[in-house]
């Protein structure tokens, strides 16, 4: 079973092209996707890998996939928007060397699951178990240590005043009512 803590986010469907199941995929500039033999997208909940057949270039920030299984445009059509992911084992083969990561340091979000997020205001609200990038605004998902409710916060910049790797925390400074 694939975990969310095993993959990460690396591109999203575009439309179907043609009517033989090829379908539009736009990948971050440092992702190349000739690299891997599959991808990986969250159907209900569950990350499904998809095998790569073929892929062929389509300007500088999209190619054509064809995918093993996929062979008609109504299938094509149930991936489209979807995000695409792919292994955390293969990041370094798959990643160029170039420093567009999500943090000046090289990190990504979701290397900040399992840390301890502390409010300046509030003590520590929980640890960070997941990423929802499913929506427009992506969130840390904190589990309460008092158990209740997941809290849902921005991964925004202006939010966030510290990550200390070496304790494992992020210390954030939230707006008033969001906790």
């Amino acid at each position: 079973m694939i975990r969310r803590s095993d993959i990460f986010p690396a591109g999203v469907f575009g439309k179907p092209h043609g009517i033989n199941g090829e379908i539009n995929a736009m990948f971050d500039p440092d992702v190349d996707v000739t690299a891997t033999d599959c991808v990986i997208v969250d159907i209900d909940g569950i990350y499904v890998p998809f095998f790569i057949e073929a892929v062929r270039p389509k300007g500088n920030d999209a190619c054509l996939l064809t995918i093993e299984g996929i062979d008609d445009e109504v299938m094509a059509k149930g991936l489209v928007n979807r995000q695409i992911f792919m292994r955390e084992s293969e990041r370094e083969n798959i990643c160029g060397s170039s420093d567009s990561g999500d943090a000046e340091d090289g990190m990504y979000v979701a290397d900040l699951i399992g840390f301890e997020m502390i409010s300046e205001d509030h003590g520590s609200l929980g640890r960070i178990v997941d990423i929802d990038d499913s929506t427009a605004n992506v969130l840390f998902v904190v589990s309460r240590q008092e158990g209740g409710a997941d809290l849902l916060v921005p991964v925004a910049d202006e939010f966030i005043t510290d990550i200390n790797t070496a304790t494992s925390t992020v210390t954030v400074d939230l707006p008033d009512g969001l906790i």
